[in-house]
């Protein structure tokens, strides 16, 4: 089977770590690494944002998956690169596969549509006009303490259609007034009735335990792939099943136990690797991909993630910190049974200077050795 990329490229500006960034040539597996704080969970939250362009539930997701509660704009402004609420946030994707590109455009937006000036205290711009319409607040983020009332999140989703001249388009609002009241205003839709969205799941880098997942697994007779798989992270597993929002499995006792009695690295991979056997999703989002496994289960796990990419025509995109994840992908993909995969893995490294600016850098297979040797500028 030929793998065909769903998404091809990214282009991010004015988005958490990132000013300006554009990744290319992104393959089955795809892998972002650097250090602490570099932006590759952020560049997991860009995809999912374009996947979802008329989702605009997203963002509350989003935060929510990071520990933050939201509460009023403030708690969507950090999504503007270096708080700077002035400018929009912008996203690009592009699919040659899918023959589109899809574009999404974030904006802080006051009552009349006046945008939120960002670090100059106590003005509103509109229309390129100075207003003193709201104060500065006090918490240096230099957001009114209103903010939760007048201001919204304006929400423009556009999905370009090669052949086609008109683009299909979402525009919305989202406006928190409270925890207890958000509210969904849509403001403009397509008449086409071209469905935005692309299947995708977000794995956030917690104990994450989907047992449906692994239900449909057994319901839809793949439970010997999963055991299969398995076999590399503890081969004491010999059977497994489900009842009701629960996993078993068999481990040779009397009776069947509970997966989630297992240890965290364990059942976050069983889950990742039931995703991946469905592919019912187009695109996989995994931070942390290694995240409570043992060091000598990672390489089983890569190795079982990269294969059903390939072979289940669906696109992973992984972060990690360590280099050791690249070492292990890098042995992997030396296999001989790995050759035709080699092409479709890729690395990007991301790297913050000392003005605070992410850039990235793009390696291949062919590259993993230097990269691993120069430590890729991680440590």
């Amino acid at each position: 089977m030929q793998f065909e990329a769903t998404l091809d490229s990214l282009t991010i500006q004015n988005f958490k770590a990132f000013s300006d960034v554009k990744l290319e040539g992104f393959g089955a597996f795809n892998l972002f690494i650097g250090a602490n704080d570099a932006g590759k969970t952020s560049m997991l939250e860009a995809l999912f944002l374009l996947t979802g362009c008329s989702n605009l539930g997203l963002p509350i997701t989003i935060q929510n998956n990071r520990g933050v509660i939201v509460q009023s704009f403030q708690d969507l402004s950090y999504f503007f690169h270096g708080l700077n609420v002035r400018e929009p946030v912008t996203m690009v994707a592009e699919s040659k596969g899918l023959g589109e590109t899809r574009e999404l455009e974030m904006r802080a937006k006051g009552l009349a549509n006046r945008s939120i000036a960002n670090g100059q205290k106590g003005v509103v711009s509109d229309g390129g006009r100075i207003s003193d319409a709201y104060p500065a607040s006090s918490d240096g983020l230099g957001l009114s303490s209103s903010i939760s009332g007048p201001f919204v999140l304006e929400y423009d989703a556009k999905l370009h259609h090669l052949g086609r001249s008109e683009p299909s388009r979402y525009r919305a609002q989202l406006r928190v007034e409270s925890r207890d009241d958000i509210k969904f205003d849509e403001v403009e839709k397509s008449s086409d009735d071209v469905d935005m969205t692309l299947s995708a799941r977000f794995i956030s880098a917690g104990n994450n335990y989907f047992a449906k997942a692994i239900s449909d697994v057994v319901v839809h007779k793949k439970d010997k792939e999963l055991l299969k798989l398995l076999e590399g992270l503890n081969p004491q597993i010999t059977g497994i099943a489900s009842r009701a929002d629960m996993a078993f499995v068999d481990t040779g006792l009397d009776r069947m136990i509970p997966l989630n009695m297992f240890g965290s690295g364990i059942v976050r991979a069983t889950n990742l690797l039931s995703l991946s056997i469905l592919a019912e999703s187009k695109i996989l989002l995994i931070d942390e991909v290694e995240n409570g496994l043992h060091y000598e289960g990672v390489v089983p796990l890569l190795r079982s993630l990269i294969g059903l990419s390939v072979a289940k025509n669906i696109q992973i995109f992984a972060t990690t910190q360590s280099l050791a994840i690249l070492q292990g992908i890098a042995h992997i993909l030396n296999e001989k049974a790995f050759e035709e995969a080699r092409p479709l893995v890729k690395c990007y490294s991301l790297v913050k200077d000392k003005s605070g600016t992410v850039r990235s850098y793009e390696y291949d297979h062919a590259q993993f050795e230097h990269c691993i040797s120069k430590g890729i500028e991680i440590r």
